[in-house]
Order: structure tokens, then C-alpha cells, then sequence
């Protein structure tokens, strides 16, 4: 499912999109179908960096809700689990740090 705006207008999601929630890989596809159809932008957040690295065969410490998002993997059927990690490592790892919005004038102070 992709959900685009009837306007035009974009989402954007600020990162942290795993560990928190009863659906998380729920989630993380409707972002990437989403960002993938350019309806919404997305920065990733320090869990799904952290998850990103797991993916990638790094030590990493299973904590603050890491833990339920590699069950949520661990889930998925067999033949389906080691083709949706490799797309979600490299969503993750496409995933820009920041974007400028209207060359950053919608996030200058007002003059007094």
C-alpha cells in the first residue's frame, strides 16, 4: 500500500522507524513504498542505523526495542526472511542524513 497525498503534498518521516511498536516491518513498508513512490522523505533516526549494522553482521548490543524488531524478522517465513533483509539494509543504508526543504527558509526565525 502506498498512500500519496491528493495535494501533492510530501510526508516526512525523522528516522526511527524500528523497535517500537506491534508492527514494525508493517511500518517500515509503508516508508519505503512511500519514499520509493515520492510521496514522502524519510531520514533514518540511531535505531535504524543500529538495526542497519545488525543486518550487516555487526555486534551490536540488543537493547531498547531492538530485541522486538529482530523478532518481527525472525517471524517471516524462510524463504522470505534473507531477500527482506537485504532490501531492508539497503533502504536503510539509501536513506539520506538531512535534507534542505525551500533552500532552509521554511526553518528561519522570524524577525522581530
Amino acid at each position: 500500500m502506498t498512500y500519496v497525498h491528493p495535494l501533492g503534498r510530501k510526508a516526512v518521516f525523522v528516522g526511527d522507524l524500528v523497535d517500537c511498536g506491534p508492527r514494525i516491518l508493517d511500518a517500515v513498508r509503508l516508508v519505503r513504498n512511500m519514499v520509493a513512490a515520492g510521496s514522502a522523505f524519510c531520514v533514518p533516526g540511531n535505531h535504524d542505523v543500529k538495526l542497519l549494522r545488525k543486518l550487516r553482521g555487526k555486534n551490536v548490543q540488543i537493547a531498547h526495542g531492538l530485541a522486538q524488531s529482530l523478532s518481527e524478522i525472525d517471524a517471516l517465513p524462510d524463504g522470505i526472511r534473507d531477500v527482506y533483509c537485504k532490501q531492508l539494509a539497503e533502504f536503510l543504508d539509501g536513506l539520506v542524513s538531512h535534507y534542505v526543504f525551500d533552500d532552509g527558509k521554511s526553518l528561519s526565525p522570524t524577525p522581530v
